[in-house]
């Protein structure tokens, strides 16, 4: 009797174990947040864009859960000299691009080199000897700060000591990207290549020989944004495996079977003023103070807490004497009308949008949404960002917004110390200057399939598939 119950203990834990076992193979669908208008670490401008990246590329150096530095294409740390001014790193080895070609060490300095070529991530790497000099050249061959040492390694060497180099080749901008990679066919070396890109629509295909190991999924398919309702019941017909917008609609609260799955509240929201009329201080003044930010946390955007801008109290009577006073220096007679170009695309762009609509009807100004997939059809007066963070800490988004709002030494002198009360000040005097109107951090939550299994958010908010799996039949391909 006690043996066949010894048998019966180990059948099921048998095909308990099986239950759980994750299995490869499976193509899963989803909708993209955001529009997406090219896959490119040096030039992500959207949630969707931050969230496809890491699964098309790889960094020397990566984020984990807890907020510690691991090698990636790296092996190894960095090996500083005495004065910690330069840095020898060696390279994994047998790593190669999706197209087969090899990773050498010329294609990593060549790929550190193009964040010095974009206008919005060359902060990053700007202490790098002759940085300034290189992206004000026309952008070929190296800066004298990077350096190919022998046939694994590079060497990077900058004009003051560095803390931790590790920290500035994690960020998301410093991703390889193979010196074959075109906009029309991104090529790095993650988890998923490339399959194919048709207008909005991205086709994701499991890389099978990732240095981490492959996928389960066989296929991630990004189709393009849709308007919520729509997205919903997609999503509630099987269509969908995920929908970012079903939070919203069903109040936080899961239907069908699903579940709810919330990122870090990672991703600062910001406007940017651009017209004359918004960078006047009383007009950016007026539409900080106006802003209800209650209705804001209830979309899920937070304050941050050492940014001053994102916790303004509100302030109705203020915010009706600084509009009118910018509005009599602007020589305008009767409500000024703010135009405001965003993606519409953005599950939850259009919903702040909204708030911020009604905030700014409060003190007489109308607020008109300018979609950018139609083009912007008048003179802009400011723009929506999101900016994703290029480290899971206070200082990295702080200094993503120093960035945005070109305030590009004080971003790299704040991110290359890491310092949290620096990035408070920082904080301080970015509210003080105005260069953007700050809304408060994104929290990222959408509902997915219950058998849709290891799907998570990364440190840095961005949805991570290298270790999801289909753990029973979903809904219909």
């Amino acid at each position: 009797m006690r043996a066949i119950h010894s048998i019966l203990l180990a059948l099921v834990a048998v095909v308990l174990a099986a239950a759980v076992r994750p299995r490869f193979g499976g193509t899963i669908t989803l909708p993209l947040p955001a529009t997406v208008t090219g896959i490119d670490p040096t030039r992500t401008s959207s949630f969707a864009e931050a969230m496809l990246q890491p699964l098309v590329f790889d960094g020397l150096y990566a984020w984990t859960d807890r907020g510690t530095l691991v090698p990636g294409l790296a092996q190894g740390d960095p090996v500083p000299s005495a004065s910690r001014k330069s840095f020898r790193i060696k390279l994994r080895p047998g790593v190669r691009f999706h197209d087969g070609r090899p990773v050498r060490p010329a294609d990593v300095a060549a790929s550190l080199a193009r964040t010095l070529r974009s206008a919005a991530t060359r902060w990053l790497l700007a202490d790098l000897d002759g940085a300034a000099a290189y992206a004000a050249g026309p952008g070929r061959g190296l800066p004298d700060g990077i350096a190919v040492v022998s046939d694994s390694e590079i060497e990077l060497r900058f004009v003051s000591a560095v803390g931790d180099p590790r920290r500035l080749l994690a960020a998301p901008p410093a991703a390889i990207v193979s010196p074959s990679s075109r906009p029309d066919r991104p090529i790095g070396t993650g988890a998923f290549r490339v399959g194919a890109v048709a207008g909005s629509r991205v086709e994701l295909r499991a890389s099978a020989d990732h240095f981490a190991g492959p996928p389960f999924l066989d296929r991630v398919v990004a189709t393009a944004p849709r308007a919520r309702n729509d997205e919903v019941r997609a999503f509630e017909l099987g269509e969908l495996w995920m929908s970012f917008h079903a939070a919203s609609v069903y109040g936080g609260v899961p239907r069908g079977g699903s579940r709810s799955l919330r990122g870090p509240p990672a991703q600062c929201i910001a406007l940017e003023p651009v017209s004359r009329f918004m960078r006047d201080p009383d007009a950016r003044s007026a539409v900080s103070l106006a802003i209800d930010r209650g209705r804001l946390e209830r979309l899920s955007v937070a304050p941050i807490g050492i940014l001053p801008a994102s916790r303004l109290p509100r302030d109705l009577p203020s915010a009706r004497a600084a509009i009118a006073r910018a509005s009599a220096r602007a020589g305008l007679t009767g409500r000024p009308r703010v135009v405001l170009a965003f993606d519409d695309g953005d599950a939850i762009a259009s919903s702040v949008v909204e708030v911020l609509i009604a905030s700014l009807d409060d003190i007489a100004v109308d607020l008109q949404p300018e979609p950018l997939r139609r083009g912007p059809g008048s003179t802009v007066d400011l723009r929506y960002l999101t900016l994703g963070p290029v480290s899971p800490d206070a200082v990295g988004r702080v200094a993503a917004a120093l960035a945005a709002s070109s305030d590009s030494s004080r971003a790299t002198a704040l991110y290359a110390r890491g310092d949290d009360r620096a990035a408070e000040r920082e904080g301080t005097g970015l509210h003080e200057r105005g260069s953007l109107i700050v809304l408060g951090l994104r929290t990222p939550a959408l509902h997915v399939r219950p058998s849709l299994t290891g799907l998570r958010f990364d440190v840095l908010g961005r949805l991570d598939f290298a270790n999801t799996w289909i753990a029973a039949e979903g809904p219909p391909r």
